[in-house]
C-alpha cells in the first residue's frame, strides 16, 4: 500500500507541476474520495503523504474509520498522525454538502479511491450518488480525477461498464494491466494510464487467472521489428507465395501482395486466376505472378512442383479468393501438400478460412505453424460459436482453448485485436481506429503478417506486429485526411513511416 501511494503521488505533483500554477495557497483543491476497503486505503494514505508535504488536501469517505481493516485501518492512524481528518458521508445532505464543496473548485484534482478490483456489480446507494456528484461537477469545475488502480464503476475483469462509473482523466494501475482497461467501452473510462510497480510474485500472477493474458506495449513490438541485412540478398529478406484474388476481387491480391511488399519482404509470388492477372500485373509490378486455371488438378500439380522446386519462407492464403470448389479444393490441397512436403508458416486469411467450415479437423492435422485471421462472423462460421458479445475475459478464454485444441494461432479482428498462440497464451494489442473498418483493410494486414513471417519472426509475433503496425498505418493516414474518407488502398503509402516510427528510440507512447 506503500508504493501504491508513492505512485500515486508522484503523479499528483506532476500534475500539479504541469497544470496548476500557484495552486493550493490555502483553498485545498485536492480531494480524496476514499472506500473502506483496500482501495480506500491507498486513498488515505495518498492524504497522510500530501499532507506531509504540506499540500492541502480534503478527504472524504464512505465508510466510518471504524470500518477499517488490516493495511486500510493503518492508513488511516497515519492519516491522523499527518494531521487529518475524514467528513464521512452519511446521508444525501452531506452528498449535496460535497457537491456545494466541488462547486466551488477551480482546477481541482479528484482522487477516485471509492470501489477496487474486489467491486462487483453496480455501485449503488451513497456511493453512486457521489460518482454522479463526481463526474457532473468535475466538468463544470475544469478539474482532472485520478483513479485508483480501475474507475470505480467498472467490472475488472469483464470489462462491463456499470453506470454511474466514474468517467477518469488519469488511472494509476498496481502492479499490472486491469484486463478491462484494453477493452472498449471500458477503455474510454480509464483516460491516461500511468503503471505502479508494485513487484508481485509471479507465481501470485499466474495464480489469478486459468488463461495467461498479456497486453502488448509498445516494447514487445519494437522488439520484434525484422533486422534489415546491410549485405543480404532479396532471399535473406525473405520469400513469400501469396493465393488471392478472383473475378471481382482483384484489388485483395493487390492490397496483400504491396503491403508484404512494402514492408520489407525480399520476393513475393502471387497465385491468382489467369481472368484477373493482368489486372494484377498492371497495378503491381514488383512480384512474380503464377496463373490458377480452370482444371484443379493442374493447379495442384503446379503448386506441388513450385513448392518443392523454391524456396519459400512463408505461405498466405486466401484474400479475395472467393468459396467456388476450385478455390476451396486448391486451399486444402496446399496445406496437405504442405504438410508433405515441408511445413512452412502458413496463414489462412478470409475466404481460405471459409474453405475449412465444417472441416476443422483438417486445420488440426496441419504440422506446421499454422495462423488463421478471422473476424467475428468468419469466426463463428468456422467453430460454430458467435463470441463477439462475450465480455472481454470470456473471450479471451474461449480463444485460448480453441487455439489450444486444434494446435493454431489465432488473430481474431477487432479494436481491440486478440492474438491466441497455441500454447494457450493469449496477446491483447490494445489499439483501434475506425478509419480500418473498411473493406480491404484486412487483405492489408494479412500482407504485413506474411512479410514478418517471412523475415524471421514466429507467427505470433508477426501477427502482434502486424496488428500494432496496420492501427499506426491508419492513423497516420487519418492526420492527412479523415477517418471516413481513408480507403485500404491509402494505408499502403504509410507502411515504411510507421515502422520508422516504432523504431525511434523516443516515441511517445
Amino acid at each position: 500500500m506503500q508504493r501504491a501511494a508513492q505512485g500515486l503521488f508522484k503523479l499528483i505533483v506532476e500534475l500539479i507541476e504541469k497544470n496548476h500554477q500557484n495552486f493550493l495557497l490555502s483553498f485545498p483543491k485536492i480531494t480524496v474520495f476514499a472506500g473502506k476497503g483496500n482501495n480506500g486505503g491507498d486513498g488515505i494514505l495518498l492524504a497522510a503523504e500530501l499532507l506531509k508535504h504540506r499540500y492541502n488536501v480534503k478527504c472524504y469517505s464512505t465508510a466510518h474509520p471504524s470500518e477499517y481493516q488490516g493495511e486500510s485501518a493503518l492508513a488511516y492512524q497515519l492519516f491522523l498522525q499527518a494531521g487529518g481528518k475524514i467528513d464521512v458521508i452519511h446521508n444525501d445532505a452531506d452528498i449535496l454538502s460535497v457537491k456545494h464543496f466541488l462547486l466551488k473548485q477551480v482546477n481541482g484534482i479528484w482522487v477516485d479511491a471509492l470501489l477496487g478490483i474486489g467491486s462487483k456489480g453496480v455501485a449503488h446507494g451513497i456511493c453512486a450518488k457521489l460518482i454522479e456528484v463526481i463526474n457532473s461537477t468535475k466538468v463544470q469545475g475544469k478539474s482532472l480525477c485520478v483513479s485508483v488502480d480501475i474507475p470505480s464503476g467498472i467490472d475488472v475483469d469483464s470489462g462491463e461498464v456499470f453506470e454511474p462509473s466514474i468517467n477518469a482523466d488519469y488511472t494509476v494501475q498496481m502492479g499490472f494491466s486491469k484486463i478491462s482497461s484494453l477493452f472498449y467501452p471500458a477503455k474510454t473510462k480509464y483516460g491516461q494510464i500511468v503503471f505502479q510497480e508494485l513487484k508481485y510474485p509471479l507465481e501470485l500472477v499466474s495464480r489469478s487467472s486459468s488463461v495467461k493474458i498479456f497486453s502488448v506495449d509498445l516494447s514487445m513490438v519494437k522488439s520484434f521489428i525484422p533486422e534489415r541485412k546491410i549485405t543480404g540478398s532479396k532471399f535473406d529478406h525473405g520469400v513469400g507465395m501469396l493465393l488471392a484474388g478472383s473475378y471481382g476481387m482483384s484489388g485483395a491480391a493487390m492490397l496483400s501482395g504491396s503491403a508484404a511488399m512494402r514492408s520489407g519482404l525480399g520476393l513475393l509470388h502471387i497465385f491468382s486466376y489467369e481472368s484477373v492477372l493482368p489486372i494484377i500485373a498492371a497495378n503491381l509490378w514488383d512480384a512474380v505472378l503464377h496463373p490458377i486455371v480452370e482444371n484443379v488438378k493442374t493447379n495442384i500439380d503446379y503448386v506441388k512442383d513450385f513448392l518443392i522446386s523454391r524456396k519459400i519462407d512463408a505461405l498466405a492464403l486466401g484474400p479475395g479468393l472467393s468459396t467456388n470448389p476450385k478455390s476451396i479444393s486448391l486451399v486444402k490441397n496446399i496445406l496437405e501438400l504442405m504438410t508433405m512436403i515441408d511445413s512452412k508458416p502458413l496463414i489462412l486469411d478470409a475466404d481460405a478460412i471459409n474453405a475449412f467450415v465444417g472441416s476443422t479437423d483438417l486445420l488440426k492435422a496441419y504440422s506446421g505453424e499454422l495462423l488463421i485471421t478471422p473476424h467475428a462472423k468468419e469466426f463463428s462460421r468456422l467453430f460454430q460459436e458467435d463470441i463477439s458479445e462475450y465480455a472481454p475475459y470470456d473471450k479471451a478464454k474461449f480463444l485460448s482453448e480453441i487455439a489450444e485444441k486444434y494446435s493454431l494461432n489465432i488473430l481474431y479482428k477487432g479494436a481491440p485485436t486478440y492474438i491466441a498462440r497455441s500454447s494457450g497464451e493469449v496477446y491483447i494489442v490494445p489499439t483501434g481506429c475506425s478509419a480500418l473498418a473498411k473493406a480491404g483493410s484486412g487483405d492489408v494486414l494479412t500482407g504485413l503478417i506474411l512479410s514478418f513471417v517471412a523475415q524471421g519472426l514466429e507467427l505470433y509475433q508477426a501477427a502482434i506486429l502486424a496488428a500494432y503496425v496496420h492501427n499506426l498505418m491508419g492513423l497516420l493516414a487519418v492526420e492527412k485526411d479523415s477517418e471516413y474518407s481513408v480507403l485500404a488502398s491509402d494505408l499502403i503509402k504509410y507502411v515504411g513511416t510507421a515502422i520508422e516510427i516504432l523504431k525511434q528510440d523516443d516515441i511517445k507512447k
